[in-house]
């Protein structure tokens, strides 16, 4: 026959009598009294609220003063630092001309148009590639460029060995440094190579 396990409230029933037997002999001196006397004061009391304050109120008004400013620094640094963040669309979008050459960039016989625009009033220029469809000239590619100095048009031969790749040599404002753009096509699509 399988005995049946106890359930809980029966298990705590029996605890006094089971702990009784165990603890029998068992005796406490005044000294281990005092001594968990002594721990039971510092320890708080059961019915004590907890502190409601918000933190905000803890805070010193000084300590606060401090964050704010440091704050405020941090985003006049950030404010420096971003030169193209300052600039300001203008009003009206006007572009200039600054380079147009006639190339033959895929190798087919037919001549591309690349053409760069400096947005005027921002440190931005678009690079243009156009093909001649039935004496009419159709968009190919657009590339958007920042910077504010812009070096004429090189042509180089393509590493394939069939037509010719374009090199834009372009200026960032930040740092000065000269950084390079170099546009290949292969008939279908103008692919860009930094």
């Amino acid at each position: 026959m399988t005995e049946r396990k106890k359930d809980p409230e029966e298990i705590l029933k029996e605890l006094p009598q089971s702990l009784s037997a165990i603890m029998n002999g068992w005796h406490f001196s005044k000294r281990m009294r005092q001594r968990v006397q002594k721990r039971i004061a510092f320890l708080p009391v059961a019915n004590d609220a907890p502190d409601q304050t918000p933190v905000w109120r803890k805070k010193s008004f000084g300590r606060i003063a401090w964050i704010a400013a440091s704050v405020l620094i941090l985003l006049g640094i950030f404010w420096w630092r971003l030169p193209a963040a300052r600039q300001k669309p203008p009003a009206e979008l006007k572009m200039l001309p600054v380079e147009t050459r006639y190339i033959d960039l895929d190798g087919r016989g037919s001549e591309e148009m690349v053409s760069i625009w400096r947005i005027e009033g921002l440190d931005h220029f678009i690079v243009f590639v156009g093909f001649r469809e039935n004496d009419q000239w159709n968009l190919k590619y657009a590339y958007p460029l920042h910077g504010h100095q812009i070096l004429p048009v090189e042509l180089i031969d393509s590493a394939r060995g069939q037509g010719k790749e374009v090199l834009i040599t372009y200026r960032k404002p930040e740092s000065g440094n000269f950084y390079y753009l170099i546009l290949k096509d292969d008939g279908r699509v103008i692919t860009p190579v930094r």
